[in-house]
């Protein structure tokens, strides 16, 4: 128990540090510009995972839990569901953002935006599996 506790602290501990580097080298390389672009991409891709997570990743534990469905069968359907409602995620998220960057951001659409919203599926089965591992 204690272990499994110092293992978790020390994960959390070593993401933080990764994730304060990351900011470290996208503030020098990417200029005030690009860091901008950077954090439009990345708070849109997760603002459309926290959307559209619906708790998934706790239902798929509780489901492991009461021993319904076999493990295959919910990382089956956990990747299943995170590419499909991902995609009409993605979906949703390029047509506001065509719409309204212009008027509210006052720029285009790019590739790299683009990038970041196609990136919501994968990030979305990502979320679903951190919730289903750490729970076992």
């Amino acid at each position: 128990m204690f272990l499994d506790v110092l293992y978790r602290l020390f994960t959390q501990f070593g993401v933080s540090i990764l994730n304060f580097l990351t900011a470290i080298l996208v503030a020098r390389y990417l200029g005030p510009d690009g860091k901008g672009m950077f954090v439009i991409i990345t708070l849109t891709a997760g603002v459309m995972v926290t959307f559209g997570n619906f708790g998934l990743g706790q239902a798929l534990l509780y489901s492991r839990a009461k021993k319904r469905y076999t493990n295959e069968e919910l990382w089956t359907f956990s990747l299943i569901f995170a590419l499909g409602w991902g995609m009409i995620l993605s979906g949703v998220a390029a047509a506001l953002l065509w719409f309204f960057a212009p008027v509210i951001l006052k720029m285009q659409m790019n590739a790299m935006l683009m990038m970041g919203i196609c990136a919501v599926p994968v990030l979305l089965w990502i979320e679903f599996n951190r919730t289903y591992l750490m729970g076992g």
